[in-house]
């Protein structure tokens, strides 16, 4: 199992010399944790983790032949074991939906409309069949797709139960989550970008700055939109302005620009 999981990761990265695999054992069975170069942490990964995903479900087929038990986790010397910007680590009890973006403008004629996603590189609405909108006045519809195409940074969707331009424009600004039932689940040590609203935000010295309502992608790096008494910060979620994210906790440490200058 562990030369199955090293050729993998070796001819996935741009740095196969630094490929490391250490195993142990855990719980009556193995686990992996794989090591690679920082820059590289994304490949193994890949999007919305579908391809440490496959990996893992090789290496538990292997496992199973030989009549064991193994798991994979992915070390970011960074953080610890994760993913990559789309999580850290899963909470135990999640949601049944996970907000994924919002609607940001109605499209053409027939109803459809221009959904930003929290992660520009996602491909979740390419695999859902249905999804929750939270409409500005607090109306929740459940929508199902007939299509859903890519357009820049933003995905074309079209839902069955929408056919009019002003029925789309009454979503523009709405939420917009997908049903965790429909979805691959993380695995250790992972959780989706989604997952970050609603935490609270705390300064490296304890101090709360707010929740984390939105989070916009509008950059090169998705934006935490932490609001607290009228008052609104907005922090990139990159290294240099996120800590430790602790989603099982509800919290996270950030250090926004304005305290870093």
């Amino acid at each position: 199992m562990e030369a199955l999981i090293t050729y993998i990761a070796r001819a996935l990265v741009d740095r196969p010399e630094e490929v490391e695999l250490r195993a142990s054992d855990v719980d009556g069975g193995k686990l992996f944790e794989l090591k690679v170069a920082p820059e590289d942490v994304g490949k193994v990964i890949g999007r919305d983790g579908r391809t440490v995903n496959a990996i893992r479900t090789l290496l538990t087929v292997a496992a199973q032949r030989e009549g064991a038990r193994a798991r994979l986790e992915i070390v970011d010397d960074r953080r610890g074991s994760q993913p990559s910007a789309a999580g850290f680590r899963r909470a135990v009890n999640l949601a049944p939906h996970l907000q994924v973006g919002y609607v940001a403008k109605a499209h053409g004629l027939r109803g459809e409309v221009m959904v930003r996603t929290f992660d520009p590189s996602s491909e979740i609405l390419f695999d859902v069949k249905r999804v929750r909108v939270r409409r500005r006045d607090g109306a929740e519809l459940e929508l199902t797709l007939q299509d859903a195409r890519a357009s820049g940074k933003d995905v074309v969707v079209a839902f069955a139960q929408i056919g009019t331009r002003e029925e789309a424009e009454a979503l523009v600004g709405g939420t917009v989550s997908v049903f965790r039932e429909e979805i691959e689940p993380p695995g250790d040590g992972e959780f989706f970008q989604g997952d970050l609203v609603g935490l609270l935000a705390v300064a490296e010295d304890g101090r709360a700055l707010g929740k984390v309502e939105e989070i916009w992608n509008t950059g090169e790096v998705p934006t935490l939109v932490i609001r607290q008494a009228g008052e609104e910060l907005l922090v990139p979620f990159a290294e240099e302005f996120v800590g430790e994210v602790d989603v099982e906790g509800g919290r996270i440490v950030v250090r926004p620009p304005e305290l870093t200058e």
